[in-house]
């Protein structure tokens, strides 16, 4: 058997355990003809991007302040465009935002695009204790709840809390509540 060069092309949409066949370029059987040769194709593991099927998982950190007033930013795609991301309403921790069409391409319909789903960790600040006074605005624009006096509530609540309510028309979802009209809870200055 002589030694040649093959040429194997990774197309785009391409996924994790894709068989790529060469005919009767592998060993010879028994009877004399080759067998075929087999590339199987593995992918490596991205530090952002996470894949399922044609879709996009990734998780990014923003702060509180960003998380209660909203936010804007460019998230680097894996070929280098950047996708916008925005939010001007009360983003929870672990809220995910998914977004259309920008997910891989289908290895068969290459016009066809997966999501990208951007889950967000809410980072909330370290080694400062808010005065009274703060704690007291705090209260007044969102309104005091019943694990703050003492009691605690288990699974989801019954109600929703302030500013929530019922449904499921959003991806902004807290314990099966999604938030509505809290920012004319808001004083002008956090709008």
């Amino acid at each position: 058997m002589e030694d040649h060069m093959l040429d194997v092309e990774i197309e785009v949409g391409m996924r994790d355990g894709h068989t790529y066949p060469f005919h009767l370029e592998g060993e010879p059987h028994p009877d004399g003809d080759n067998g075929d040769l087999k590339f199987i194709i593995r992918q490596q593991a991205h530090p952002v991007f996470h894949r399922r099927g044609d879709d996009l998982y990734t998780n990014v950190s923003i702060g509180l302040v960003d998380a209660l007033v909203g936010f804007r930013f460019d998230l680097p795609h894996l070929d280098g465009h950047k996708v916008k991301i925005e939010r001007t309403d009360i983003t929870w921790p672990g809220s995910i935002l998914r977004i259309p069409k920008e997910g891989m391409p289908n290895f068969e319909k290459n016009n066809v695009r997966g999501s990208l789903f951007v889950t967000f960790d809410v980072v909330f600040p370290r080694n400062r204790a808010l005065k009274e006074e703060e704690k007291e605005a705090v209260i007044k624009i969102f309104g005091s709840t019943k694990s703050t006096e003492g009691e605690v509530q288990y699974g989801t609540p019954k109600s929703a809390p302030v500013g929530l309510s019922a449904g499921l028309a959003s991806p902004v979802v807290y314990n099966g509540f999604i938030s509505t009209g809290i920012f004319k809870l808001l004083p002008n200055s956090l709008r």
